[in-house]
């Protein structure tokens, strides 16, 4: 089936909305519960198994956000210069606002208030060069696609459905190949392309045009590769008592799955309570600075307690979600309410 992408964006914009507010959830989510899945050996196999629960459920999240950049980007065309003056500073802006935020708190704000600034400019620019907190990888690597959107978007504007096809078979099994540690089976073709992130670019554009799959077929998709990655990691653990990280990985072919089929699942659906609509439009509309901003909240949070097991792991790790959640929202809200700031942010 062939959609049309005009009538696509005009009448079902609800439904990426609501897919990038999934993930947004789930990336929170799954950074409250990955301490837990860490401390394997360290803790209860009982807790282990719940953060491990928890996390593999939404490891989705980064790659359906790849998706939805791709639904977007790839589907129009640009000059070069335009796309890098109007898209490119979009997120770059906001994501040096951040990391000088994440900068300063990580040096030291008792350092700073001290004047120690001696090692101030040399660890900021390490911090900018190399990622000032842990989740900026995504940004670096997100920066690095939109430096060849316009590249792809030649592809993928001449591209058939079968040459689509042929690029993510491609792409799915070399993906496979290297996660898994085949490659001492296969021959070394050194093709970089069908690597990493452009793979779930591209998978986001091939859906937004041909969308034949089911919510059935798109809900057996998601809880096959969810259940693949959590008995695959719990398999592993009881084996090595060692926390594998292979069926974690946004390459492996069970996370491919799974992003498929929550990316299905939320098209097929449609959301017509006007209260949840109001709260999607909302979260949507500050997605990216929650991104940016949840995981200086998470350390806040941990500061004063409230981690992934208090009281209970489930407990934990679900409030400590809606809470950060909560709270980043706020943050941004705020941020967006400051006059010259809110142009940017």
């Amino acid at each position: 089936m062939f959609i049309n992408i005009k009538t696509l964006f005009m009448n079902k914009i609800e439904w990426v909305d609501t897919l990038r507010v999934i993930a947004t959830i789930s990336v929170i989510l799954l950074h409250v519960a990955a301490p837990g899945v860490v401390s394997l050996g360290t803790i209860e196999m009982y807790d282990w198994n719940v953060a491990n629960i928890f996390d593999s459920s939404v490891r989705f999240c980064v790659p359906v956000f790849v998706m939805i950049t791709g639904i977007f980007l790839l589907n129009k065309d640009y000059d070069i210069k335009d796309f890098v003056t109007n898209k490119l500073f979009k997120i770059i802006i906001p994501f040096l606002f951040f990391s000088i935020i994440y900068i300063l708190y990580t040096y030291g704000i008792q350092r700073i208030y001290n004047f120690d600034l001696k090692d101030l400019p040399s660890y900021a620019l390490k911090s900018i060069v190399h990622g000032s907190y842990y989740h900026l990888w995504y940004i670096y690597m997100l920066i690095g696609l939109y430096l060849i959107t316009p590249i792809l978007r030649i592809y993928t504007k001449n591209a058939t459905k079968n040459n689509l096809k042929y690029f993510l078979i491609l792409w799915f099994i070399f993906n496979s190949v290297n996660n898994y540690s085949l490659n001492s089976y296969f021959p070394n073709f050194q093709i970089s392309i069908f690597a990493n992130y452009t793979g779930f670019y591209i998978l986001g554009f091939y859906l937004s045009k041909y969308n034949t799959i089911t919510f059935i077929q798109g809900l057996i998709l998601y809880i096959s590769g969810t259940i693949i990655t959590i008995a695959g990691t719990y398999y592993f653990a009881v084996k090595d008592n060692y926390f594998n990280e292979m069926f974690y990985s946004y390459q492996s072919f069970n996370i491919i799955l799974q992003s498929i089929g929550i990316y299905i699942i939320i098209f097929k659906s449609d959301i017509r309570n006007k209260l949840v609509k109001t709260t999607v439009n909302l979260l949507s509309k500050h997605s990216f600075n929650i991104y940016l901003i949840h995981a200086l909240i998470l350390s806040l949070l941990i500061t004063y307690g409230m981690t992934w097991d208090f009281i209970s792991p489930t407990i934990g790790i679900l409030t400590s979600t809606i809470v950060c959640l909560l709270l980043s929202l706020l943050t941004s809200v705020i941020i967006k309410s400051i006059p010259g700031l809110n142009k940017y942010l």
